[in-house]
């Protein structure tokens, strides 16, 4: 609490009762006016808070920031998983394609073998009658 001097002049004029009554007013209303100060506790005790609603906001983003993740691995994981199917299938597809292709080349190469065997027999044939 302040101590309050009152100049003896102004104490003369107001008598003993009166300067009394004024520096209880006065501390008074010191009194009332400190009571809306802030203290040293009372900044602590909102630092504390915020630092909890800081800590608790963290921790609820980095929960969803984890589930964010988890769930576009998962959509990762299952694009990869389909696209390596359709490769699959498309591959297959291919495989049985380049293989009808070649067994029908194979068995037109097997006839052209047989006709140039027979045009070479019928040349060969046709030079030995023209020679012998």
């Amino acid at each position: 609490m302040t101590i309050l001097t009152i100049p003896k002049p102004l104490r003369e004029k107001l008598g003993e009762e009166a300067t009394d009554a004024f520096v209880f007013v006065i501390n008074s209303i010191d009194l009332e006016s400190k009571k809306d100060l802030v203290t040293k506790t009372d900044l602590l005790e909102a630092k504390n808070e915020l630092d909890r609603k800081i800590d608790n906001v963290h921790s609820e983003l980095n929960n969803k920031i984890d589930n964010i993740h988890s769930d576009l691995n998962s959509k990762i994981d299952n694009v990869h998983s389909e696209l390596n199917s359709k490769i699959d299938n498309v591959h297959s597809e291919l495989n049985s394609k380049i293989d009808k292709s070649t067994s029908e080349l194979k068995s037109d190469i097997k006839l052209l073998h047989w006709m140039i065997g027979i045009i070479f027999a019928g040349v060969i044939s046709l030079v030995m009658k023209a020679f012998f």
